[in-house]
């Protein structure tokens, strides 16, 4: 039977579910609420709603139906009702809905300079059509610079990636040219800008859920709470020198202004 996860998106799965269970109902609700059959109550942020989305089997086939308000994405489209194939990955907020063992994130992250900083921003891109954007409705969401609210499309099959930009008046470079609408091929030494914000694409290597002792594993085991805690911990901190670095600063600063203070009286 088919093997559910959700995941966030960095990448961490957050639940995983099998679809056996519910044979005899053939109905899952998953959502905020915790009256739901899969609750992400303490994972999901206030815009997923409480029965978010609902499958249920059919003929034999298991589909999934959305009962939100804010919808849930497949290839960047917004889908109501559809049956569910092996593979199938649906975006709901910045949480991803994965049907089936082989659905999962791809061997990429998208990676920009934070504003944030000393931080590096980064997100997976999943199999199939991400949308990037500075709105939260977008596979990959980058709030900064000149980067539009829906700014392109960055496709993935396989180790074949492809970028458009979602129409002729969004400004992005690839190695120095401007692009129009027209689809290009990227790979891990494209340089690319969205607006004034420069990107890269990163191959990385991804933990096997499968590996009986993986840390992807052991968070089935986790609360939501337990899961929290290793987002808060896994976020990038500011170096330990550059730390440093600043206290020292606004010390000096705080000298010179006393020492000002004193010679004006």
């Amino acid at each position: 039977m088919p093997v559910c996860h959700i995941y966030n998106s960095s990448g961490m799965r957050l639940v995983r579910f099998s679809t056996e269970a519910y044979e005899q109902t053939g109905r899952i609700s998953i959502g905020r609420s915790s009256s739901c059959n899969v609750s992400l109550k303490g994972f999901a942020q206030s815009y997923i709603s409480r029965e978010h989305f609902v499958l249920d089997k059919r003929a034999g086939l298991w589909h999934i139906q959305d009962r939100s308000h804010i919808g849930i994405m497949k290839d960047a489209v917004k889908v109501k009702s559809a049956p569910l194939e092996e593979g199938d990955i649906f975006r709901f907020g910045q949480l991803f809905f994965c049907y089936g063992s082989t659905a999962g994130p791809s061997d990429y992250d998208l990676c920009w300079e934070s504003e944030d900083f000393g931080h590096e921003g980064r997100a997976v891109l999943w199999p199939g059509v991400n949308s990037l954007g500075a709105s939260k409705d977008n596979y990959v969401c980058i709030r900064q610079g000149e980067v539009s609210r829906f700014h392109a499309l960055l496709s993935v099959k396989a180790d074949s990636l492809s970028f458009e930009n979602s129409n002729r008046n969004i400004v992005s470079f690839l190695d120095g040219t401007k692009l129009d609408t027209t689809p290009n091929r990227l790979s891990t030494r494209s340089r690319l800008i969205l607006g004034d914000v420069p990107v890269h694409v990163q191959k990385v290597s991804r933990q096997v859920e499968a590996d009986e002792g993986s840390t992807a594993q052991s968070q089935e085991q986790l609360s939501p709470e337990e899961v929290l805690a290793m987002q808060a911990k896994l976020t990038r901190k500011i170096p330990f020198p550059l730390l440093c670095l600043l206290i020292f600063s606004f010390g000096f600063l705080a000298f010179l202004m006393i020492m000002l203070y004193i010679l004006l009286l």
